[in-house]
């Protein structure tokens, strides 16, 4: 993978995210400032109003872990994806070889050559998920916006605890949650920067698995929030709509042909755009 000392390209999905069952991303209890509810959407004032959004952060973090999931599913010799949380975490086994690094690039003369030595560690060591998405003292090359509430409407749940020892309603434990209703629909856009065809096709699968509703996004999954279909209305390569064929970006990297969008409609498109791009991944697995 190309580090960020030059820009070979980026691509990008731009869009919507649409509801498809109440969605919840919450600022948590307490944290809803005069609201009445108990556990409310989160929101931002954007353009003068108060509308309710889904943190870029959030969204990469279900991406990310839909992808890791699909690695570790195609168990490849050589590509994988490690847990975060292990002794055997990529930061745990190499942060402190990464520090060095770091402490030379401050001390030494010829600071490229601890760049291209750094990234051939990094290439060589670090998982497929943590080059791709990044870890502590590693960028990540995916970039998931922030999504704002662009046609929107409120519900709220009401909601109780059960006592677990007892089998019984929890005494004062009535709560109402708050949630945007299905159909709402959000900005959406991912920009991927010096990633190979195959490694945007991971994130291409991850976004199918999250249409085909085996990916949740948001709270109370459990109790049948957080169906979601995200639509890609444009793909851009380097900010400029893309259409035709995309040439692989690094050696074994297959092409992807990008389809006309012509009178496709927006649901129809994102199908053939996600399984273009998919299929450089499963190219890629095959050949290894």
């Amino acid at each position: 993978m190309l580090g960020f000392h030059v820009n070979a390209r980026t691509v990008s999905f731009k869009g919507a995210l649409i509801a498809q069952s109440p969605l919840r991303v919450g600022a948590g209890q307490g944290q809803s400032g005069f609201s009445p509810i108990d556990l409310s959407c989160i929101r931002i004032v954007k353009d003068g109003r108060e509308i309710p959004y889904i943190p870029g952060s959030s969204l990469k973090g279900v991406i990310r872990s839909a992808v890791e999931q699909i690695i570790r599913t195609a168990g490849i010799k050589g590509v994988d994806a490690c847990y975060p949380y292990a002794a055997s975490s990529c930061f745990r086994k190499y942060n402190k070889m990464l520090e060095e690094y770091q402490r030379r690039m401050r001390s030494e003369v010829d600071t490229e050559k601890v760049i291209r030595e750094m990234l051939t560690f990094v290439e060589q060591n670090y998982c497929l998920a943590c080059r791709m998405f990044g870890a502590t003292g590693i960028a990540g090359h995916v970039v998931v916006r922030d999504c704002y509430g662009d046609k929107y409407s409120f519900g709220v749940r009401t909601g109780i605890a059960i006592d677990r020892r007892t089998g019984s309603v929890a005494r004062g434990a009535l709560y109402e949650v708050e949630f945007v209703n299905p159909g709402s629909r959000f900005s959406f856009e991912v920009l991927m920067r010096n990633m190979p065809n195959y490694q945007v096709g991971l994130v291409a699968a991850a976004i199918l698995e999250v249409n085909n509703g085996r990916v949740l996004i948001g709270g109370m999954k459990s109790r049948g929030f957080g169906r979601a279909k995200i639509v890609v209305g444009e793909v851009s390569v380097d900010h400029s709509p893309m259409a035709g064929r995309l040439e692989g970006l690094i050696e074994g990297d297959p092409p992807v042909t990008i389809p006309e969008k012509g009178g496709m409609d927006d649901e129809e498109y994102t199908l053939k755009v996600l399984e273009a791009f998919k299929e450089a991944w499963v190219k890629f697995a095959a050949d290894r």
